[in-house]
């Protein structure tokens, strides 16, 4: 397992809809954040799914991060780490049931590779 699959595998697996991730609660979002901005992790977007009555519903909210001109990969690696938080920070929350963010995470060599 890599850092990055250490990093987030302790959110909810979203293999039954197919998907290689997990996803996790805004509280656990957030702390996952923070380690990989301390790991020099670029996050290059956030998808949101809901959690109603154990099951998970992708709700087709997400935000991406696009590389902007003339950006460096360390003003690009800061902007989506910023854009990242305020997104998770900023999206409502439910009265029933809860949402759950998935992080798209890559390093700088796989970065490379796009």
């Amino acid at each position: 397992m890599n850092l990055i699959d250490n990093i987030l595998s302790n959110g909810i697996s979203l293999e039954p809809l197919g998907i290689d991730s997990w996803a996790e609660n805004k509280e656990d979002t957030l702390k996952s954040i923070k380690e990989l901005e301390k790991n020099n992790i670029f996050i290059l977007g956030v998808d949101v799914y809901e959690l109603m009555d154990n099951k998970i519903f992708y709700t087709t909210d997400s935000c991406s991060c696009d590389k902007m001109n003339k950006e460096t990969d360390e003003e690009y690696f800061h902007h989506c780490i910023i854009e990242a938080r305020r997104f998770v920070e900023e999206f409502p929350v439910l009265d029933q049931g809860e949402f759950l963010f998935s992080i798209i995470a890559c390093t700088s060599l796989e970065l490379q590779k796009l």
